[in-house]
């Protein structure tokens, strides 16, 4: 029912596109950006997704037709809550996308990315847990003019993916997931944005989310959207400090105990900080570290669970934009 409405509101929100006599533009996906207009005027902002990211905003210069995001989180060893045994977590992901327009004035965004989560634990950890949870994703998202709304624009978007073990995809480790959102541009500093996020099979299978984007000036931004909030400051060209927040809540088809349909939910919550570095127009580098909280594993049918012990982290990312 939910995909039938989302197709109704593409349907309806397109027709006012392809009709348009002047320029429209809107935004990019799973990893781009776009020109929104409003009432034919270039509104000197654009939006784009990143990998982790809902949405950002952007200075129209900044457009970029591929972006490769990609970075690496790791959790030092960690004694379990209540459990004996520890573990230590590296989790490394990368997205390319590409970002073009159809029909001359549609923004349409494509994306491929990929995750793995290497989980090393010692013999005293009672529940048995893989060694890797691997995911493919595939992203295809579009934003449209909001039934003639002003400076308001809806997201389409829809995430075919596998998740599952030791890079073993089977088909009861695919999900056809699927998004959308409406994007309110209050003004060329402050952007508001609310949708819902839609994963068949997982345990909760709807998540609303929300949040804003301010640009109060060139310095200073809060972005404040999920799933990576992030407030920085630039202190010049090259030189940028940053808080940020992340969450992350995904589920794996697995085998366990000669059962191959195990669903294994991996959850983490951190808040850190740290630098970003501007090589160059193209390469953008991060460099942050925090403390990670409600990190855990969690079979679903009371199949076993493992609470980790609130720890350290550190990241390394990097985005590249051509």
């Amino acid at each position: 029912m939910l995909r039938l409405i989302l197709a109704i509101i593409f349907l309806m929100a397109f027709q006012p596109v392809l009709k348009a006599e002047t320029p429209v533009a809107a935004e990019t996906s799973a990893v781009e950006e776009i020109q929104p207009a409003s009432q034919g005027e270039e509104a000197g902002i654009e939006y784009r997704q990143k990998l982790g990211k809902i949405i950002t905003m952007q200075d129209e210069e900044e457009k970029v037709e591929y972006e490769v995001d990609s970075y690496v989180r790791y959790m030092p060893t960690r004694s379990l809550v209540d459990q004996p045994g520890k573990i230590s977590v590296i989790k490394a992901a990368s997205e390319f996308s590409y970002a073009f327009k159809a029909f001359g004035e549609l923004p349409v965004e494509l994306a491929i990315g990929g995750a793995d989560v290497d989980i090393n634990t010692n013999d005293a950890v009672p529940v048995s847990l893989p060694t890797h949870l691997t995911a493919v994703v595939f992203g295809a998202e579009v934003t449209l003019p909001a039934f003639g709304l002003d400076k308001t624009y809806i997201r389409l978007g829809i995430t075919p993916s596998f998740y599952s073990s030791n890079w073993n995809f089977k088909a009861n480790s695919f999900n056809f997931g699927s998004h959308v959102s409406v994007i309110y541009q209050a003004s060329d500093k402050l952007v508001f944005v609310a949708g819902l996020s839609v994963s068949p099979g997982f345990e909760d299978p709807i998540t609303p989310f929300g949040g804003l984007i301010y640009k109060p000036n060139d310095k200073l931004t809060f972005d404040l959207v999920p799933t990576r909030p992030a407030i920085s400051y630039e202190i010049n060209d090259r030189l940028t400090i940053f808080g940020e927040a992340g969450f992350e809540g995904n589920e794996f088809k697995v085998s366990k105990d000669g059962y191959t349909g195990a669903t294994l939910s991996y959850n983490e919550v951190h808040f850190g900080g740290g630098i970003k570095l501007s090589v160059n127009k193209y390469i953008d580098t991060y460099l942050s570290c925090g403390r990670m909280f409600n990190h855990y594993l969690k079979y679903r049918d009371s199949l076993g669970k493992v609470n980790i012990k609130d720890n350290t982290y550190s990241e390394f990312r990097v985005e590249v934009k051509i």
